[in-house]
């Protein structure tokens, strides 16, 4: 097996996808060892030239990007984990943008968002939460949008809570609508179904 080297000098880049013009679309975590601050990055395969799409939301920079999915219509939703910084920590959030770095938009914020999935119907968005070991469920009114509120935390539930000393990861979803977690701690894979039922496979 041959392995090509399509870009180097990155810093912790993560959850590549392949797009249809040819190019790499990734996170990245962290631009450096030190924490300065993550990115959503794409690279050119033929030159591997890597350009910065987005590095900011408005005013606020992005801390430590991490997963992507796109939908249908073309715009990616992502989730940003934040970051601690001494004894606090930097809050999460859930944005959705276009994947020509031409427009974002901070949807919702949390503790440690992580992976992030849609419904095969794109009603739904899924996003697992790390620490609190939780998926959460937001109801779409439109692509890009989440239902707004009628009522404080209205647009959302907690699907399901992970039991025993298990944290969340990233996730992807069956044609079917469920959802695969991954899980460390105690690791393995979650298959939790939209009813938040819960089949928990360890691996070692």
């Amino acid at each position: 097996m041959k392995f090509d080297v399509i870009a180097d000098g990155l810093g912790f880049p993560e959850g590549p996808i392949a797009m249809a013009d040819g190019s790499v679309l990734f996170v990245e975590v962290a631009r450096a060892r030190t924490y300065k601050g993550g990115s959503i990055e794409r690279v050119e395969l033929p030159t591997g030239r890597v350009e910065r799409l987005y590095e900011y939301c408005g005013e606020h920079r992005l801390s430590s990007p991490n997963d992507i999915v796109f939908d249908r219509n073309g715009g990616m939703w992502f989730t940003d984990m934040g970051r601690p910084t001494g004894r606090y920590r930097m809050m999460s959030g859930v944005y959705y943008a276009s994947p020509d770095g031409e427009s974002i938009s901070e949807q919702f914020s949390g503790v440690s968002f992580n992976g992030i999935g849609l419904s095969p119907d794109e009603r739904t968005l899924y996003v697992s939460d790390t620490f609190p070991a939780r998926i959460w469920s937001f109801e779409l009114e439109a692509p890009g949008r989440i239902k707004a509120a009628a009522a404080p935390c209205s647009p959302i539930r907690y699907l399901a809570t992970m039991p025993g000393h298990m944290e969340v990861d990233s996730m992807a979803l069956t044609q079917s609508g469920k959802l695969c977690v991954a899980t460390f701690g105690i690791g393995g894979i979650a298959i939790v179904s939209p009813d938040g039922e819960i089949e928990h496979r360890p691996l070692p």
